[in-house]
C-alpha cells in the first residue's frame, strides 16, 4: 500500500512492473522500461483467497522500447477478482507489441499445462 515509483529505468525479461492481489494505492511516474512485457496488474484470481482486489493504481509519463506490451490486466476466467480506479496516462511505445491489453482469459501453459477448460484462445495467454 501507498508506494510510489519514480524517475527509474527498468529492463527486464519479464514484467516491468507487477501489481499482485491485494495492493492499493500504487504511483508510478518518469518511468523507462526496456524489453520484458510493460506493466502488468495481475495476474488475479488463480487462487479464491478473497483478496482478489487490486485499486488506486496510477502511472503517467511512461516510455516503453521494445517490451510486449504496454499495460496489462490479467485475471483467471471465472475468477471474482476486482480491479478498480486504474489509470495509464501518457504512455509513448516504440516497438512495442500491443498497447493496452484486458485478458479476463488469462490462463498460461506454463502454469496449466493442461488448460483451465475455456476456448483454445484461453489456453494460449
Amino acid at each position: 500500500r501507498d508506494v510510489g515509483l519514480r524517475d527509474s529505468h527498468i529492463e527486464s525479461g519479464d514484467d516491468n512492473v507487477v501489481i499482485k492481489e491485494d495492493t492499493h494505492s500504487v504511483f508510478g511516474e518518469n518511468l523507462s522500461f526496456h524489453f520484458g512485457k510493460g506493466v502488468a496488474i495481475g495476474s488475479l484470481g488463480e487462487r479464491d483467497n478473497g483478496k482478489q482486489v487490486v485499486s488506486n493504481i496510477a502511472f503517467r509519463r511512461v516510455s516503453l522500447t521494445k517490451t510486449l506490451f504496454g499495460a496489462r490486466i490479467k485475471t483467471w476466467q471465472n475468477s471474482a477478482a476486482t480491479v478498480q480506479n486504474v489509470s495509464f496516462e501518457d504512455f509513448k511505445l516504440l516497438d512495442v507489441g500491443q498497447a493496452a491489453i484486458i485478458d479476463q482469459q488469462y490462463c498460461p501453459k506454463s502454469q496449466r499445462p493442461e488448460g483451465c477448460g475455456a476456448s483454445p484462445q484461453g489456453q494460449d495467454r
